[in-house]
């Protein structure tokens, strides 16, 4: 699954990106160390830079920043899908489960999953 990219930055090379973030990356830091040599009047400082900074924001983009450089191009990993197929054969899978007689806690430990995924399955396949 590839991202969109977007604000033109699809016809630069992976080097010129890199190049553009490590630049802007220092850019930020000046712009924060010129902020923090302000004199602002009154006592209430960083009431008043945080009327113009989203905290929230921030705080969201620096985790974004800080997963990246400590992972980049991170590829994807074998695991658990995100959604649980569909198919025939696990309706008739559950289907006999269930005219075993099996609960849906038994059903969760043959499938080594949660109980709630188990009942979500049989839900789905209208199984009783």
């Amino acid at each position: 699954m590839e991202k969109k990219i977007l604000n033109g930055f699809s016809g630069l090379s992976i080097y010129d990106k890199l190049r553009k973030f490590e630049y802007d990356l220092i850019e930020i830091n000046l712009l924060i160390e010129s902020i923090e040599n302000e004199k602002i009047e009154g006592k209430d400082a960083a009431g008043f830079v945080r009327r113009f900074v989203d905290i929230k924001k921030l705080k969201k983009i620096e985790e974004r920043i800080d997963r990246f450089l400590r992972f980049p191009l991170a590829e994807t990993k074998p695991g658990r899908p995100v959604e649980y197929p569909d198919s025939e054969q696990e309706k008739k899978k559950y289907n006999l489960y269930r005219i075993e007689g099996l609960s849906i806690r038994q059903i969760a430990k043959k499938e080594k999953t949660s109980p709630d995924t188990v009942l979500r399955k049989l839900k789905k396949y209208n199984i009783k």
